[in-house]
């Protein structure tokens, strides 16, 4: 029972850290006001929690209740796709610091460097490669052993 929970959470921990995605994808333009920031703050720290969620269950499932860990371990892909979601959890983080950055601006308008919808556009296109990968692991390839 406890393997179906945590793969439960795992599993809305996607659902939540894409939808998180896809909103500040739509929300962000060239410039927005405090109150369009203080909705994109919120939509950031569901983002984060969900990341942290994600990537604490994917643990989990690594080293506790999931398949043996060699199976994992032992998968180039498996790997590939926890690096792919680490990098995801940088860049990430450049647009957290820039949210929480103008919070205190007394400014009406808020100007957006075209780099943060860039790297949301960047975050998106990984996401769509991750499912591929765990595909791909659950029927086999990329395993690299005896």
């Amino acid at each position: 029972m406890t393997e179906i929970f945590i793969r439960y959470m795992h599993f809305m921990a996607i659902l939540i850290f894409t939808s998180g995605l896809a909103a500040q994808h739509l929300l962000l333009s060239d410039q927005i006001s405090p109150k369009q920031l203080k909705r994109l703050i919120a939509i950031d720290t569901i983002v984060i929690i969900s990341m942290v969620l994600l990537f604490s269950m994917g643990l989990l499932l690594w080293f506790g209740v999931g398949k043996l860990e060699a199976s994992y371990s032992k998968n180039w892909i498996f790997h590939t796709k926890i690096t792919l979601f680490v990098v995801m959890m940088f860049l990430s983080s450049y647009t957290t610091r820039f949210l929480r950055g103008q919070q205190h601006t007394s400014s009406q308008i808020i100007q957006i460097p075209a780099s943060i919808p860039r790297v949301i556009n960047i975050e998106l296109t990984i996401l769509i490669f991750l499912p591929l990968l765990a595909v791909l692991m659950s029927h086999g390839y990329g395993y690299i052993g005896s």
